[in-house]
């Protein structure tokens, strides 16, 4: 049975996977590097209606 489990939970990682990316920040007060993970469906929000007109995406963590 933990076979089953192990194999599912790795299935699910890989769909996780393919709906994330990952974002590398630089802290500027002490030089440290952040790894940032992003959930594309959740995290980023599609910017309309700009008043320029541009188009583009904000990122809410």
């Amino acid at each position: 049975m933990k076979i089953f489990k192990r194999f599912l939970s790795k299935i699910k990682e890989k769909e996780e996977e393919q709906n994330a990316m990952f974002l590398y920040v630089k802290c500027n007060r002490c030089g440290e590097k952040i790894k940032v993970r992003i959930v594309k469906s959740t995290d980023l929000l599609y910017n309309y209606n700009q008043p320029q007109g541009d188009v583009g995406y904000t990122l809410r963590k």
